[in-house]
């Protein structure tokens, strides 16, 4: 540099023997510059995490030490990163790429482009975690929902961070079956690599799920009343003891709806019940599924009464020598016999009150059972009848056996008969019979001839069966 000088003059023993044709004259020489041996003061501005070192800088009050009185020195650029991109209080920052700026900047140099100071990097907010699903579920009795959390995004973080779901507890809004039910989502805590330098805004969140019915496998303790035969298969249940397999806990379940049927309408013990139209009441049943076998019971039917058989006639008959009657019951009536019921009598025995002639008189039937499409339904409360009906006389159609004793001519027809060897033709084995009053026997002339007709007259029955 070029150095002016001035104020020249002269000195030495000579000096007054000279004079200076000018008091200035120039030179040159260096000026190196001074060293900054450290900037001072750097700040650091905290930050919330954003996933890089990157801090930035203050450095409008920034201090040069080696800085000669009022120079005007300034920053003119630095760079400051975190130590590392995580969070923590008080985190070193190292500044490097320092240089100077400023009015006197070219009259310095730094003894090192480098320095460092602090800040805080904050954890930065999570505001959401979306994407957490809830299992579908066959109807438990609770409210516990089963998350899924493998595809949660999380709201705020920064690309490239390993965020995850570390906690989770999943509620349904209750425990009833419905579609798309609310699952609330609470006890959220955040895991990864990346978790300690996250915020959640909120540990709960939601999403939906179904809770679908549970089967039922069976329903038991239903109970079908025995009954007195009536044409129907109509049984009357009782569902007041009802139990169902598959019920959990105290839930509450009872039978809404339920008809019985016996498997026929006729009569017999332990006979199947068919119970269909079940549906559930009960506090819990829209919870549940109906078993999808069949649900029986048993129960018995017994037979109606018939309590006396009518109509049953018997047949006038010829006098015969017994009681034997002859029944007709095509048109028996039957009482108590239900509806189109078909019922006949089956067998029957009818006997007059006795062998003998007479009108209206009273027939005993007994050993009557019951035939017919229907006859197992019902019970003869007994089974004997009467009726009426009339034995006519037997006719003899001739009496053989009475002789007349050959006589001397008297002039008279008269004929003197012997009857102890009377024969009576149409009388019935074993009967008595004999002649009543005394018959009149007359020649058919008063003439004297051999092998002449006797008519007998005036005859008449006698003994205990001439009555008939």
């Amino acid at each position: 540099k070029t150095v002016n000088i001035t104020g020249l003059s002269l000195g030495g023993a000579d000096a007054g023997n000279y004079t200076l044709a000018s008091s200035t004259a120039t030179t040159t020489a260096n000026i190196t510059p001074a060293s900054i041996s450290a900037i001072t003061g750097l700040l650091a501005a905290n930050k919330v995490y954003d996933g890089n070192t990157t801090a930035a800088l203050v450095t409008s009050v920034a201090g040069f030490t080696g800085k000669l009185g009022s120079d005007v020195l300034t920053v003119a650029t630095a760079t400051g990163n975190f130590s590392d991109k995580n969070v923590a209080n008080g985190k070193t920052v190292n500044i490097t790429g320092l240089t100077l700026g400023g009015a006197d900047a070219g009259n310095y140099t730094l003894a090192n482009a480098t320095a460092s100071t602090t800040a805080n990097i904050t954890p930065a907010t999570i505001a959401a975690i979306t994407g957490i699903t809830a299992a579908n579920k066959v109807y438990d009795a609770t409210t516990a929902a089963t998350l899924t959390t493998t595809a949660a995004g999380f709201t705020g973080k920064v690309t490239g961070d390993n965020l995850t779901v570390a906690t989770s507890t999943g509620t349904f809004s209750d425990k009833n079956v419905a579609n798309g039910k609310t699952v609330n989502i609470t006890g959220l805590t955040l895991g990864g690599t990346d978790a300690g330098n996250y915020t959640l805004a909120s540990n709960t969140a939601s999403t939906t799920a179904n809770i679908t019915p549970a089967q039922l496998t069976a329903i038991t303790g239903i109970t079908a009343a025995n009954k007195v035969y009536d044409t129907t298969t109509a049984a009357t249940l009782t569902t007041g003891g009802a139990g169902f397999t598959g019920k959990l806990g105290s839930d509450v379940l009872t039978v809404a709806t339920a008809t019985g049927n016996f498997s026929d309408k006729n009569a017999g013990n332990g006979k199947t019940v068919n119970i269909t139209g079940l549906s559930l009441g009960g506090a819990d049943a829209g919870n549940y599924l109906l078993p999808t076998g069949a649900t029986t019971t048993t129960a018995n039917i017994t037979q109606a009464n018939i309590a006396a058989v009518t109509g049953i006639t018997a047949a006038n008959k010829v006098y015969d020598g017994t009681a034997n009657a002859t029944l007709n019951t095509g048109s028996a009536g039957f009482t108590g016999k239900l509806g189109s019921d078909v019922l006949t009598v089956a067998t029957s025995t009818g006997s007059f009150s006795d062998k003998n002639v007479a009108n209206g008189k009273t027939v005993s039937i007994s050993g009557i059972t019951l035939g017919g499409t229907d006859a197992g339904n019902y019970n003869l409360q007994s089974s004997t009848a009467s009726t009426t009906a009339n034995i006519t006389p037997a006719t003899i159609s001739a009496i053989t056996g009475i002789t007349a004793a050959n006589k001397v001519y008297d002039t008279t027809t008269a004929a003197t008969l012997t009857t102890t060897g009377a024969a009576f033709t149409g009388k019935i084995t074993g009967d008595v019979l004999t002649l009543g009053a005394a018959p009149t026997g007359n020649f058919s002339d008063k003439n004297v001839a051999n092998g002449k007709t006797v008519n007998i007259t005036g005859l008449s029955l006698g003994g205990a069966d001439a009555g008939n």
